[in-house]
């Protein structure tokens, strides 16, 4: 590496000797530059390459579940354009892990929290940045709905590895789950999750196919639903990520007068979802990752006397 100082690095998390994320940590301290992560699918890979995520990889590929050259070449496109992506990426490493300040100022009643939704969608680089954000927000908001893209075994990891870090309750969607205000949602690896209004209380609907649709979970699929359910109560948010996904559905939150935000360029690991979302002019604001929840505190403070 020193010799050839590559673009991009593909580690195995499973390695003799030193351990891929023993590696990572190392790398990322002496020489930070895009590293994509190899991980199987079972539950100790999947809790593996969330810590690689949170060490500083851009991204994780799963293997297949046998050696069968058939099932490499299934998702040899897959790891093509991640690699692609991964080289091109904006390696942010130390600002995650600042001091996190809690944005302050927010005082909503039960009947508030009750009320409104927040909707993130992220993909490339997002695992980390959600985790941020999730940080910087107070304790007392609505209930969060979070589209992610990562296969089916990892987003329980996710979720879990979440749950360890926040003050925030974290689940995993089920399908039916009613959300609580402060509760934080993620939408299940190779599921769809829709928010459905059921009374004054909002709820979760698992989907496994939706036709036109390719990334499972899709955020364009959450931020549609939220949109439609919540209208004017929506806040959306979406963040770094490779592609274009989420877009369209914020400009549909934008449109029913909800409030959307997206991530800078600046902060981004890729700024291809939140790009795409700006250039169709769906996000009322454009932040930075570290002022994003002070934007979505300023918002529900200020129409607070409308909800």
């Amino acid at each position: 590496m020193k010799k050839y100082q590559p673009d991009v690095v593909t580690l195995d998390t499973d390695m003799p000797k030193m351990d891929g994320l023993s590696f990572l940590e190392n790398l990322m301290r002496a020489a930070p530059l895009p590293v994509v992560m190899i991980a199987s699918q079972t539950k100790q890979q999947a809790n593996e390459a969330v810590r690689a995520l949170s060490l500083g990889a851009v991204d994780f590929i799963y293997k297949p579940e046998n050696n069968f050259v058939s099932e490499f070449k299934k998702i040899a496109p897959v790891i093509i354009r991640r690699v692609k992506s991964a080289a091109e990426s904006n390696v942010i490493y130390e600002p995650l892990l600042a001091e996190h300040r809690k944005a302050v100022g927010l005082k909503l009643t039960s009947e508030q929290q009750q009320k409104k939704l927040i909707a993130i969608g992220a993909s490339t680089g997002g695992t980390e940045t959600i985790r941020s954000l999730l940080k910087d927000l107070p304790d007392n908001l609505p209930a969060i709905v979070i589209a992610q893209h990562m296969p089916a075994s990892f987003t329980a990891a996710f979720a879990e590895s979440l749950s360890q870090d926040l003050s925030f309750p974290v689940h995993e969607a089920v399908d039916l789950m009613t959300l609580e205000p402060g509760h934080i949602y993620i939408a299940p690896g190779g599921r769809h999750l829709k928010i459905k209004r059921r009374g004054k209380q909002y709820q979760c609907q698992l989907y496994t196919e939706i036709e036109g649709v390719t990334f499972k979970p899709s955020v364009d699929v959450l931020f549609g639903s939220v949109a439609r359910a919540c209208g004017r109560d929506a806040v959306g948010i979406i963040l770094t990520g490779m592609g274009s996904d989420g877009a369209e559905g914020l400009k549909l939150m934008k449109e029913q007068g909800g409030f959307t935000v997206a991530q800078d360029q600046e902060s981004s690991v890729v700024w291809g979802m939140a790009g795409s979302a700006v250039k169709l002019g769906a996000a009322v604001r454009i932040a930075g990752l570290r002022e994003i929840a002070g934007e979505v505190v300023e918002y529900l403070m200020s129409n607070k006397a409308s909800l």
